[in-house]
């Protein structure tokens, strides 16, 4: 996976989605056919390329009449049982919400990442439900 992380090869991945994506044939394909493809694809690799799924919701608001009764928000998706992390990402009020679970013991990944963070001068605070 390191060997695959630069960003000539992060480049030619994102080519080849959208290149996908931009395909006229595909475009004109009924959408109950492009499903049944994707379903198809995904039981074939779509786990087994990954080692973390991240979903970014946004920038969540709510009225202004709800704001004083609404200290955060917090995003966790599953885990699957081939992907062992996952990450939910939101911001609200000024502060980014990154929430990360994982079904694995090890808690490397995500030390690997705020200590990253950490080093380009980005304030962290991190809580945890771990134990011990």
């Amino acid at each position: 996976m390191k060997l695959q992380l630069t960003e000539k090869q992060m480049r030619a991945k994102i080519t080849a989605n959208v290149k996908a994506e931009r395909n006229k044939f595909l475009k004109i394909m009924p959408l109950f056919l492009k499903d049944i493809g994707m379903r198809i694809a995904f039981s074939l690799v779509g786990e087994k390329k990954s080692c973390i799924t991240m979903s970014n919701l946004g920038i969540i608001t709510v009225p202004e009449q709800m704001k004083s009764f609404i200290e955060r928000f917090d995003f966790t998706l599953g885990v699957q049982s081939t992907c062992s992390n996952n990450c939910g990402i939101l911001s609200y009020k000024d502060k980014l919400y990154i929430n990360m679970i994982r079904n694995i013991k090890e808690s490397e990944l995500e030390r690997l990442f705020f200590t990253n963070l950490v080093k380009q001068g980005i304030s962290v605070t991190i809580e945890s439900n771990q134990k011990g």
